[in-house]
């Protein structure tokens, strides 16, 4: 059984499959295949809501089945705004190339994000020799309602606040407190004199590049990715390879959390927990889970009540020393909050031996100035014009000119880091690519702290 995704629904169909949806109907012929108890949950949706189709296919002819290698089985999607405004688009490639022998039965189930107010049709669909099959007797149709905005109450969010979902319930939560250096607005502090020196350092033709996203890169999901704890989680004990730097614990991690790049990577591994009840941010850098606790390179425990930073010289599980889920573009911030209301995180190439508070520690040999060290805050800047770009793209412009974002980790120029999730939108991601790092500037928060050798 191939594991059930979660894809996104708004991008029209491509390919082979467009001619024969475009019309409606699929001609390929089929005289063995049946499908059965085709299913679409819920029975009502608003705009990025989840949905989950799911259904049973037969052999039930006398010879064997293959399923084409391109498509395989999946569901087909006709989106209809008006009578004049449909698109089709298609979702959900499973069991390719799968032999199917007579009475063989496939099982297929697939999760997908409604993106468009309307009437929305699903249909199983499967490829044969080169065409696809439509079992369009089989349509399922939803009416998916327009979501209310997030910010219609015309309430603000404070500094720091926040929500996240526990078991499927929101929380409201206090990132740290409002006069915390994450929830600090930034928009009317001097500019560092060497800003334009540091900019140019660190890639001022370079664009912004988004790094997080719905769907799969390299086989799991694009971001860094947490999950929400609260009372009666278990806590797990952790063995570090730098425990002089760690917080021991333990850690109310899940042993089956997801992992930044997924089980098998061997790159930072990101494990992160929300304590919700506790009020607690506890993080672990590469992290592998063990039969009866973790095993991680760094780790860190965040009191999310208090101001309190790490000790000076200790790395987090972030190299700056610093907190990471609160630098995370996370989708209910921009799609349900309509605000951000603190600082991002972002990385660079080339740092040097130094660091600015909040930030405790440093990554790197280099004695030069040339380079920025760990902690900076660049702020996009106020002249910059953001009205051209989608709303919830502006969401985040608008943090970037009020909070900006603190240099985290050596990495990627110009990566701004978030969590995966099923609901972004490439429309709305993609634009951020347009802004080059010539559009922001280092703010001056405090002196460079240079770290012993």
């Amino acid at each position: 059984m191939p594991d059930r995704g979660i894809v996104r629904i708004c991008a029209p169909l491509w390919g082979l499959a467009a001619v024969f949806l475009a019309c409606g109907r699929l001609t390929a012929a089929n005289s063995s295949l049946v499908v059965t108890d085709f299913q679409l949950q819920p029975a009502d949706a608003r705009t990025m809501d989840e949905v989950t189709l799911s259904f049973t296919i037969k052999n039930v002819g006398s010879a064997p089945v293959v399923i084409g290698t391109q498509s395989g089985v999946f569901v087909a999607a006709r989106y209809l705004a008006s009578v004049l405004k449909r698109s089709n688009r298609d979702f959900g490639y499973q069991f390719h190339g799968v032999r199917v022998p007579p009475g063989q039965t496939l099982s297929y189930k697939n999760a997908a994000i409604v993106d468009s107010p309307g009437e929305w049709q699903f249909w199983p669909a499967v490829e044969l020799n080169g065409e696809f099959v439509a079992f369009s007797e089989q349509t399922k149709t939803l009416v998916v309602k327009k979501r209310p905005p997030a910010a219609a109450s015309g309430k603000s969010l404070g500094p720091g606040q926040t929500i996240v979902y526990l078991k499927g319930t929101a929380v409201n939560i206090q990132m740290f407190p409002p006069d915390d250096p994450w929830n600090q607005d930034i928009s009317s502090l001097p500019l560092h004199p060497q800003s334009d020196q540091w900019i140019g350092n660190m890639g001022g033709g370079t664009s912004l590049h988004p790094d997080f996203g719905s769907g799969l890169w390299e086989g799991a999901p694009i971001g860094i990715p947490y999950v929400v704890v609260g009372r009666g989680q278990k806590a797990f004990p952790a063995e570090f390879l730098y425990a002089d730097e760690s917080d021991p614990g333990p850690y109310p991690i899940p042993l089956d959390a997801p992992i930044e790049g997924g089980p098998g990577n061997d790159g930072d591994r990101h494990a992160i927990a929300v304590d919700v009840d506790g009020m607690k941010l506890y993080e672990l850098f590469r992290a592998f889970p063990r039969a009866a606790g973790w095993k991680a390179d760094s780790g860190a425990i965040f009191d999310l009540a208090t101001n309190k930073l790490r000790p000076e010289g200790w790395t987090s599980a972030d190299a700056a020393g610093l907190p990471i889920f609160p630098g995370l573009v996370r989708y209910e911030e921009v799609y349900e909050l309509g605000e951000i209301t603190h600082a991002l995180r972002f990385t660079v190439e080339k740092t040097q031996r130094g660091y600015v508070a909040p930030a405790r520690h440093s990554a790197s040999d280099s004695d030069t100035d040339l380079r920025p060290p760990l902690g900076i805050r660049v702020r996009l800047k106020g002249s910059f014009d953001i009205s051209p770009f989608p709303e919830r793209t502006q969401v985040i412009l608008r943090a970037l000119q009020k909070y900006g974002m603190f240099l985290a980790d050596n990495g990627g120029n110009w990566f701004i880091s978030g969590t995966p999730h099923p609901g972004w939108r490439d429309r709305d991601i993609d634009p951020l690519r347009r802004i080059k790092g010539a559009q922001f500037e280092v703010v001056l928060t405090g002196k460079t702290v240079k770290s012993p050798r």
